[in-house]
């Protein structure tokens, strides 16, 4: 029996556009449950450098096992091969295959930009398992706790595929663990955005509105 392969841990990441709880399509692709992770190398600790170095060698092991080459030598010879990143593996000045892209690739997108880089984690059958940082689960019926700007981290897997749709590597999604709260990228401004810079009036004389308007709906 083949051994079983080990879900990989990434480094922390800022979550962007999280489908979770429900499976999304994309341009006619077929469902699938999806996070794309945002992260900032620069900021990486010694622990997280080695994560993000057990992934790049994990994905140069399923290559090796379904191509019979690494990453760098499918570069080499001139083999388109999709990544994580969701494009064909592009190389460095020294050669080295790029299986993420760069957040200067998406700069109207918020959270993107200079020194981010980002790729898609995605799994077609399994529903991924949400927990804070706690350990307590995070549910359909708590959602809103794990959104677009939050910090996460996630299990992966990387495997290699060759299909309808070329030759290439991804990152299975495994589960996810909310680290820490963010700016949302919902785009909605905030209560205090909307009226902090704006002094209140209030007519005594008018009968008081027992139900508050929801600042969110």
């Amino acid at each position: 029996m083949a051994e079983k392969q080990k879900a990989l841990l990434t480094p922390k990441f800022r979550v962007s556009f999280p489908s979770v709880f429900e499976k999304t399509s994309f341009e006619n692709s077929a469902p699938r449950y999806s996070v794309v992770g945002l992260f900032t190398p620069a900021s990486f600790t010694e622990d997280e450098k080695t994560k993000w170095k057990a992934i790049r060698q994990a994905l140069d092991a399923v290559c090796v096992s379904e191509f019979k080459k690494t990453l760098n030598e499918i570069v080499a010879s001139g083999v388109s091969l999709r990544t994580p990143g969701g494009m064909p593996t592009l190389a460095t000045p020294k050669g080295a295959a790029i299986w993420y892209r760069k957040g200067e690739s998406k700069p109207n997108i918020e959270g993107y930009g200079a020194g981010i880089v980002f790729f898609t984690m995605a799994s077609s059958k399994r529903r991924p398992g949400v927990v804070d940082k706690n350990g307590a689960p995070i549910t359909a019926e708590n959602s809103e706790e794990f959104y677009a700007g939050c910090y996460a981290r996630a299990s992966v897997l990387p495997y290699a595929f060759d299909n309808k749709f070329g030759k290439g590597v991804s990152l299975g999604l495994g589960n996810l663990q909310k680290l820490g709260d963010g700016e949302s990228f919902s785009g909605f401004s905030s209560a205090d955005e909307d009226f902090g810079g704006d002094a209140a009036e209030f007519d005594a004389g008018e009968e008081a509105v027992e139900d508050e308007l929801d600042p969110a709906a």
